[in-house]
């Protein structure tokens, strides 16, 4: 009797070993089945152990959290169908001290204030736009009403021989279209003169903070396309006329 004591310990004992025998034969063959080593195998068990990013409320172990998810995919291993994504670590830093400043949530006032601060300059712009477009409608029809009244002057002192040896239509044409033509350019043609050297500068600017090299490529194009340009304006001036 004083025997079954002991008789129940060993056999207790005996059956923890086979229970850990046998489980450590299962993990070994599921270890050599999917492939795996020990140390994925951790990997997975503390990755299935970390709770959801989304339940959590505080930033900083939401930022802890986020990161050991990241150390562990290090850890995990890559099927055929996964793609590696390659981040900085400038980037993967900057990612995980918004998580920690504002919890990875869309900056919502700092997006209105910069959609504030885009509409301020399309409202500047569009300001500008209409106070230029005045100025040069003011000076465009006082200096085409100048101009007419000089060719009204210089049509009544011409001789009458002028108007034998040319015809109405032409005359007239002068006194009209070429007027209107001289207004259009000066109020459209000499604005967009005007607003595209402050393109050229601003793209050239850009050009250079982003590739002094590309920049230096496509200056050295130019000359090509304004030869181009006065080559064809050459052959094609003389259709107009």
């Amino acid at each position: 009797v004083k025997q079954q004591p002991a008789m129940a310990k060993a056999l207790a004992a005996a059956q923890a070993k086979a229970v850990d025998a046998a489980t450590s034969a299962v993990q070994k063959g599921f270890l050599d089945a999917a492939k795996l080593t020990p140390a994925q195998l951790t990997a997975m068990q503390q990755f299935v152990a970390l709770p959801l990013v989304s339940g959590i409320t505080d930033n900083n172990k939401k930022a802890d959290t986020v990161l050991t998810i990241i150390n562990l995919g290090k850890l995990l291993p890559m099927t055929g169908q996964q793609q590696t994504i390659n981040v900085s670590q400038t980037d993967l830093d900057k990612g995980i001290a918004d998580i920690r400043e504002n919890g990875g949530t869309i900056p919502l006032p700092a997006i209105g204030k910069t959609l504030l601060f885009l509409l301020l300059v399309y409202v500047l712009s569009a300001l500008l736009t209409f106070v230029m477009q005045y100025i040069m409608s003011d000076v465009a029809q006082k200096t085409t009403y100048d101009m007419r009244k000089e060719l009204d002057y210089k049509l009544a002192a011409l001789p009458l021989r002028y108007y034998d040896m040319h015809s109405n239509g032409e005359i007239l044409s002068r006194m009209t279209n070429d007027m209107d033509t001289i207004s259009t350019t000066l109020q459209q043609g000499l604005t967009q003169v005007i607003v595209s050297v402050f393109q050229i500068l601003g793209y050239i600017y850009m050009m250079l903070t982003i590739s002094g090299k590309l920049t230096i490529v496509t200056l050295a194009t130019l000359p090509l396309y304004i030869l181009t340009t006065v080559l064809i304006a050459r052959k094609s001036q003389k259709f107009y006329r």
